[in-house]
């Protein structure tokens, strides 16, 4: 903290940071004290005037003559005769309404009030006829504490409630959840509206909006050349503008192709090809007189197939010896105990049986003992704890034979005197002969001591 003296009331005051004023209140009063104030004359009207700024030339913006740049004119109205000014050329009128396209586009049009109910009439579109109907206006006044009760009818029930909330429609939870359920059954389920064809005028009921009743009053079809034909089926005329049509109505066409379907069933008569009777087809290709003899005749052409591969010819089990039928070439086994004896006997896994026991020596104590699984080895686990130990010994005493066998470098602890020490450097004479066995060496650019070889190949170099 500092201790500062304000510039314009002369007080001390404690600030971390520099400051030249206490408050708020010294700062624009100091101005003020040094604005030095001119009298100067204005160019326009001639009045004396004291200001500050040096570039002041006119005592208000009115003697400016750029603010007058905009000139106004008097006009009357046309419609009522009224005088009034303008800076626009083109306004002809002193008022909207005085515009007579203005009176024409505004029309009053009665309306009802959802709050309380009572007609009255607008301009333009409204839902209440004043802001005390207004839901706002209602929560200004429950913020004061005021509230306005309201009688109104539940949507689904139909019952009274008394409300200070307009939005509220229902009564309670379960008429407003069923309420939404409404809603969307009768989004999904549209009932038929009575409508007006614009081509001849007669009335007739859809679920959507349509405008003509019928592909006959469409302008693309009325529009197009109409042809008299005789119907295939009654023999009645028609008329139609599509020139592929044969028959008068629907009806007449199902009954056609019903009366060919009936004439191939009487006609025809194939013989089926499994049982051997007679039977009238419904198609050109059908040729059982059943889905059953259809299923026993493929079951044969499989059986007849499989004979000649010998894929059901009988079999014995590798593993349990006995003789089965197989259902295919893939099936080798007799059982599914047979197939997991199988791959257990693969892995190594299984575990012999009684009366097929073997014996076997261990690989630790070399004694002979009885074996429950092909993969077993030791006797007992504390055999195979041994062994395991044994083997990491003899790993250690290999890794530290290796270590004795290689030649020690004498390292001394204390620093090396200059005397005792000769410095590898290049020279003409042949390195062998200058470098004895007693000698250390000394690498200058690494700083590391050296063995002799190395520093004969460095020299060399």
């Amino acid at each position: 903290m500092k201790i500062i003296t304000c510039k314009a009331c002369g007080k001390e005051f404690k600030a971390t940071h520099k400051r030249q004023y206490c408050s708020n209140e010294c700062y624009p009063s100091f101005y003020k004290k040094l604005e030095i104030k001119a009298k100067r004359s204005c160019k326009t009207c001639g009045k004396e005037f004291e200001t500050s700024c040096s570039k002041q030339k006119y005592c208000v913006k009115e003697c400016n003559p750029k603010y007058h740049k905009v000139v106004k004119e008097v006009k009357s109205c046309q419609t009522c005769g009224t005088e009034f000014e303008t800076s626009n050329i083109r306004q002809i009128y002193c008022v909207k309404e005085c515009n007579p396209r203005y009176c024409k586009t505004v029309k009053e049009v009665t309306l009802f009030c959802k709050a309380c109910g009572k007609e009255f009439k607008a301009t333009h579109k409204r839902r209440y006829c004043s802001n005390e109907c207004y839901p706002s206006f209602y929560i200004k006044v429950a913020i004061k504490g005021v509230k306005k009760v309201i009688k109104t009818n539940c949507q689904t029930c139909g019952k009274e409630f008394e409300t200070s909330n307009i939005r509220r429609h229902h009564c309670g939870n379960e008429c407003l959840s069923r309420g939404y359920y409404l809603q969307r059954v009768r989004t999904k389920t549209k009932t038929e509206v009575s409508q007006i064809c614009k081509y001849c005028g007669k009335e007739f009921t859809a679920k959507h909006k349509r405008q003509y009743c019928s592909s006959d009053c469409y302008p693309s079809v009325s529009n197009a050349v109409v042809i008299k034909k005789n119907c295939k089926t009654c023999g009645k005329e028609f008329e139609t503008s599509y020139g592929r049509q044969q028959y008068c109505s629907s009806e007449c066409s199902s009954k056609y192709r019903n009366s060919k379907k009936v004439e191939t069933k009487t006609e025809v008569s194939k013989v089926c090809k499994y049982c051997g009777k007679e039977f009238a087809p419904t198609s050109k290709n059908q040729s059982y007189c059943n889905a059953e003899c259809q299923y026993e005749n493929n079951k044969n052409k499989y059986r007849l197939k499989a004979e000649k591969s010998g894929a059901h010819t009988p079999r014995a089990c590798p593993i349990c010896g006995k003789i089965f039928i197989p259902q295919g070439s893939y099936h080798i086994f007799c059982t599914k105990v047979c197939t997991k004896k199988h791959k257990l006997i693969r892995q190594g896994k299984h575990r012999v049986n009684s009366e097929n026991k073997t014996e076997k020596n261990c690989l630790a104590c070399d004694k002979e003992f009885v074996i429950n699984t092909n993969s077993q080895k030791f006797c007992s686990p504390e055999c195979r704890r041994k062994l395991s130990r044994q083997i990491e010994n003899e790993k250690r005493k290999a890794v530290r034979a290796t270590k004795a066998d290689k030649p020690k470098i004498n390292r001394p602890n204390r620093p090396i005197k200059e005397k005792s020490v000769k410095v590898v450097k290049p020279k003409e004479n042949k390195p062998e002969e200058i470098l004895d066995d007693n000698m250390i060496y000394i690498d200058v650019f690494r700083k590391k001591i050296v063995s002799k070889k190395t520093a004969i190949r460095k020299m060399s170099k």
